[in-house]
């Protein structure tokens, strides 16, 4: 039979171990969304991104949105195995109190805004600048010719504010409908 020391060992390693997962899971999830929104950024800016990979850009919003679900679920389930942990170290001590809901859950509540957060803001913002990058596309001219006359003559330049101008309207209407 095992002895009370060799339980409490069991039991802190298998606490530490959960813990250190849900660090690791909120650390993969700010990896992988750095990676998708440099990624995003970089087709978007390469000539003739809307040709070759108009959409794989499309499925960057939702994939974003997807990747923040599947982080979340992943910390919530190594909290309820850290919580199953904790409460049987609370048994075996005795006089220990059982994990309260405000105080042992900070960490994961601030870790699920964070991502939340950052997962609707990056999904509107990534459409917004899809948006913004297919205007862009249709303004800028294409030749080296083209692009010395529409300079000399500053259409270019007043395309480029306009469309601008659309983009950042549409993103504070979305914005604006999202707060309400």
């Amino acid at each position: 039979m095992i002895d009370d020391v060799e339980r409490y060992r069991f039991i802190t390693s298998k606490m530490r171990y959960f813990a250190d997962r849900m660090q690791d899971s909120f650390k993969l999830y700010i990896q992988l969304a750095t990676a998708i929104i440099g990624g995003f950024i970089w087709l978007c800016l390469q000539p003739g991104a809307s040709q070759q990979s108009g959409s794989t850009l499309l499925l960057v919003p939702p994939l974003f949105l997807i990747l923040g679900v599947f982080m979340l679920c992943l910390i919530w389930f190594d909290y309820r195995a850290w919580y199953g942990y904790r409460k049987a170290e609370s048994k075996l001590i005795g006089d220990m109190h059982p994990p309260g809901f405000p105080r042992s859950v900070l960490a994961e509540i601030f870790m699920t805004f964070a991502m939340l957060s950052l997962s609707i803001v990056a999904y509107f913002y990534l459409r917004g600048w899809l948006a913004a990058c297919a205007e862009l596309r249709e303004i800028i001219p294409r030749s080296p010719a083209n692009t010395t006359r529409s300079l000399a003559s500053g259409k270019w330049c007043a395309s480029l504010a306009q469309a601008a101008d659309r983009a950042v309207a549409r993103w504070e209407a979305g914005a604006r409908r999202w707060i309400k």
